[in-house]
């Protein structure tokens, strides 16, 4: 007798079988899709985040791109690291376009004076099994927290360049670009400079549209060109920039100056404004990236921030100690008479049932006027919070009392794996894994004190540490030792406080070279 029941139940099986079949077998290639949407040459640029005044900011992903904050922390070196090594971030990509990947790995040195992130890359050896360093560099830039690395073929060439954005200490925009050269010894990856610069304002990469010919690997495409923006000291308006073309040479293998030009504050304002007009959401959304302010008084009496951040589509609004932050659900264009606008619909990020509508104007390249329906405390028109409003905004806050000239500079560290690294005004510091930095300020009331600001990634003081600090300084025939005693502080209306706490002894040493030595090696080179 025939178990229908039992029939049916292997039909059933046999079609779910054969639909999951049809499923995979249709299911769209996702990674071909990104590749392609990824080609380069679309036309688009790479902008580093703006460090002057009136600069858009770009939230262009790149499926190249490598940031400190986004670092797969699982995922470890390949080559052993002393404990001179502070690690950053490791990323894996295939740079010679072999059966084996290649990691960059983005690291600073304890033993570095100058505190700069360095690259190496670290290639496998099938020789000996085993990954090993194939080369090392250096870049122009100390904030971690800023800097980020991709790889791309900037130069035609079909082998990608290692391409790093960044801040120096002086809140500068840095980029460093390597290009793999022979090495000077044996068969590996080898890099060099071919582009290193700094600037006060902004820098660009122009993606420009490349033959079919480059694509299919039948020629060499052209280099794009690089765009680095300057304020014009010398310029009648404050908002004059100079830029500065660099161009790829193949017969020098660098990028050299190939055009210098002014370009007066009001005619780069109406070209921006002009994109703003012109341009889609997109955007707008990177025109408003970044912190902006709203102040009654002085630019130096700052009463609200809000900071936009259109990658992770989020706002946050500051006030003293109070923060709102709501997603960033999505925007629309919109055109007033005062200039081009933006809607947009927030949610509380806390409380999801809050909605807020926002209307968002741009009456200048620095300056919005923004709307909160049904919420009229964040009203008002705001400006960009640049890196020199903010470094202004620190010498302003400092305490009236009477400063100190002799401020330290360079890396302090103890036995205990704390680091103190100062770069006038600036601050950065380190301690079991964790980094922080800011400004800082030394004067004296009763007693000398050294009083640290943290600033977070929106460029926000997020807390103030005082300490009364004692500085001594030890010569010998070949080194200067110099120590820092710090003891943590409170200052009142009667003056400092020390805690009850363990102060923390730090040290720079400074080796000095014999100059009768120097002299001698010199002779011996001649």
């Amino acid at each position: 007798m025939i178990d229908f029941r039992r029939v049916l139940i292997v039909i059933g099986s046999v079609v779910l079988t054969i639909v999951v079949i049809v499923l995979i077998v249709m299911r769209p290639d996702h990674s071909a899709q990104a590749a392609s949407a990824s080609r380069p040459g679309d036309g688009t640029r790479f902008i580093v985040p703006e460090a002057g005044d009136g600069i858009r900011l770009s939230d262009a992903a790149s499926e190249h791109t490598i940031t400190l904050r986004d670092a797969d922390e699982e995922l470890q070196p390949r080559v052993p690291l002393s404990g001179e090594y502070l690690l950053t971030q490791v990323e894996e990509t295939n740079l010679n376009r072999d059966q084996n990947d290649e990691q960059i790995i983005a690291f600073k040195r304890r033993d570095d004076p100058g505190d700069r992130i360095r690259v190496l890359v670290a290639e496998f050896d099938s020789v000996r099994n085993t990954y090993r360093v194939a080369w090392e560099g250096e870049t122009g830039a100390n904030n971690v927290r800023t800097f980020a690395l991709y790889t791309a073929d900037l130069t035609g060439d079909h082998d990608p360049e290692i391409i790093a954005f960044g801040t120096n200490n002086a809140g500068e925009q840095t980029l460093d670009v390597f290009q793999s050269t022979q090495p000077p010894g044996g068969v590996s990856l080898y890099y060099r400079s071919i582009l290193s610069v700094s600037t006060d304002a902004n820098i660009e990469i122009d993606e420009q549209e490349r033959s079919e010919a480059y694509y299919s690997m039948q020629s060499s495409g052209s280099g794009f060109p690089i765009y680095v923006y300057s304020r014009d000291e010398d310029a009648d308006d404050e908002r004059g920039l100079i830029r500065i073309a660099y161009r790829y040479h193949p017969d020098e293998e660098q990028y050299v100056e190939a055009q210098r030009e002014s370009i007066p504050g009001k005619e780069m304002e109406e070209a921006q404004l002009r994109e703003l007009y012109d341009g889609d959401v997109s955007e707008f959304r990177r025109f408003l990236r970044g912190p902006w302010f709203r102040s009654s008084g002085s630019e130096s009496e700052v009463d609200e921030l809000v900071f936009f951040d259109p990658v992770r589509s989020s706002i946050v609004f500051y006030r003293g100690d109070r923060q709102e932050s709501f997603s960033w659900e999505n925007s629309h264009k919109t055109l007033h008479r005062s200039g081009p606008g933006l809607r947009l619909n927030l949610e509380n990020e806390s409380i999801s049932t809050v909605r807020r509508q926002v209307s968002l104007t741009a009456t200048g390249i620095d300056e919005v006027l923004i709307n909160v329906d049904g919420s009229d405390q964040w009203d008002g028109s705001y400006r960009r919070l640049t890196d020199s409003l903010q470094r202004r905004l620190l010498n302003e806050q400092r305490s009236a009392a009477r400063l100190t000239d002799d401020l330290p500079s360079g890396l302090y560290r103890n036995d205990a794996g704390l680091e103190l690294f100062f770069s006038s005004p600036r601050f950065t510091m380190r301690d079991e894994g964790e980094e922080i930095s800011g400004g800082f300020a030394m004067f004296e009331l009763d007693r000398p004190v050294l009083q640290l600001k943290q600033m977070n990634a929106n460029g926000v003081v997020t807390g103030t540490r005082a300490y009364h600090f004692e500085k001594t300084t030890n010569q010998t025939a070949d080194q200067i030792v110099r120590t820092l005693e710090l003891y943590p502080a409170r200052i009142t209306a009667e003056g400092v406080e020390v805690l009850d706490t363990e102060p923390v002894t730090l040290e720079q040493i400074e080796q000095v070279e014999d100059d009768d030595e120097g002299e001698q090696s010199e002779e011996s080179v001649s």
